[in-house]
């Protein structure tokens, strides 16, 4: 009997032995795609598309968006707000998300060892109703519980791979939003030498400032001093 056979067999037991623990496996998977989607997916297109408005709004981009005005009022005033805090609280959003993830996956394997448990009690109830021996009965409930365990180790392991590579996109996503962010952090920040230079700024064009001034004036003194030295010349 090769392989092919084997999983062909476990998973024909499966399907109609274990029909309930099937349905029940199919809801845990349904609420952890939920998960993937509408949780992580969610975050995950919310941090990618931050700060263009086409991305959603939610929780992780109010976080992100505080952060960039905080930046942008102190900035102004040369003060720097350190990125830890902004890292840790999205890092933390993420966390949640993966937590989560990984524990509903982890109730596959709990199904599949009560879906085990239940074939083998099952049998052996039967087996002392109807006066069979307690070995056979037993070998009976093995061969009926065991593809139920031994599909929901191979959900669980399956379900973990996906839930590391959700986590690896999600981290990858912060890692990004956080990387914008920073960017605008720089952008807003005015140095002491900013300041300066701001404080100056006027003084920049100051032979340009003082004649576009001070020409009238001097003209108009140029000019009251000719109409006093005609009005001498004529007394004379």
């Amino acid at each position: 009997m090769d392989f092919l056979e084997v999983l062909c067999g476990l998973w024909d037991t499966y399907t109609h032995a274990g029909a309930f623990f099937v349905i029940v496996h199919g809801f845990v998977a349904a609420t952890i795609l939920h998960l993937l989607v509408f949780g992580i997916g969610s975050e995950r297109i919310a941090l990618i598309s931050w700060p263009e408005p086409r991305g959603s709004r939610n929780y992780v981009t109010l976080i992100l968006d505080q952060f960039v005005e905080e930046s942008r009022t102190l900035g102004q005033r040369g003060v720097l707000i350190p990125a830890g805090d902004l890292s840790e609280r999205l890092n933390s959003r993420a966390s949640v998300y993966v937590d989560r993830l990984h524990s509903r996956v982890n109730l596959f394997l709990v199904v599949g060892v009560a879906g085990t448990f239940y074939a083998m009690f099952s049998f052996i109830f039967q087996a002392s109703r109807q006066g069979v021996p307690v070995t056979t009965a037993l070998e009976s409930g093995l061969m009926q519980g065991f593809p139920i365990g031994f599909f929901g180790l191979v959900w669980t392991f399956l379900g973990h791979y996906a839930a590391f590579r959700a986590e690896e996109s999600l981290r990858d996503a912060v890692n990004v939003a956080v990387g914008r962010a920073m960017k605008l952090r720089t952008e807003n920040l005015q140095t002491p030498v900013d300041q300066i230079a701001t404080a100056l700024a006027p003084l920049k064009d100051l032979q340009k400032t003082l004649q576009d001034t001070l020409a009238p004036v001097i003209e108009g003194f140029r000019e009251q001093l000719k109409l006093a030295s005609e009005l001498m010349g004529r007394q004379v």
